[in-house]
């Protein structure tokens, strides 16, 4: 929850704190592999699922005021971010490019793997789909 820098788990119809921590400060997104819960908000990090210790993911200068995170099928996420750079793209190796370079504002993200395909809702009735590599 974004004004709580926590992430919740739903137990039994009940909400309930599964991970607080400062470093989750305006927690959005969020995607889960085998190891870990990775939360996209004021910076990218990625929770342990036995210890819960919150960790840096990704380069905090470049990833900053994130909206939400998606898996590239490779190992990398796709990531939007308010403002100026609205979707980024991490490789499993860390490294950051930007995909989208226009200010425009994009919310929750798809990426089709097989297809190779970003889908972005961009404001109003808008949507923009395009090929990456």
């Amino acid at each position: 929850a974004s004004a709580f820098s926590a992430v919740y788990r739903r137990d039994d119809g009940v909400l309930k704190t599964w991970a607080r921590d400062e470093a989750l400060q305006y927690a959005n997104g969020v995607f889960a592999d085998d190891r870990h819960l990775y939360v996209a908000g004021y910076y990218l990090r990625r929770i342990d699922f036995e210890t819960r210790e919150v960790e840096p993911c990704g380069d905090d200068e470049l990833l900053i005021d994130l909206e939400s995170i998606e898996t590239d099928g490779r190992g990398g996420f796709f990531l939007t971010r308010i403002g100026e750079q609205p979707i980024a793209h991490v490789s499993a190796e860390g490294e950051v490019r930007d995909i989208l370079e226009r200010p425009v504002f994009t919310a929750d993200i798809d990426y089709i793997v097989d297809r190779k395909m970003l889908i972005a809702p961009s404001g109003g009735d808008a949507l923009v789909a395009f090929s990456v590599e």
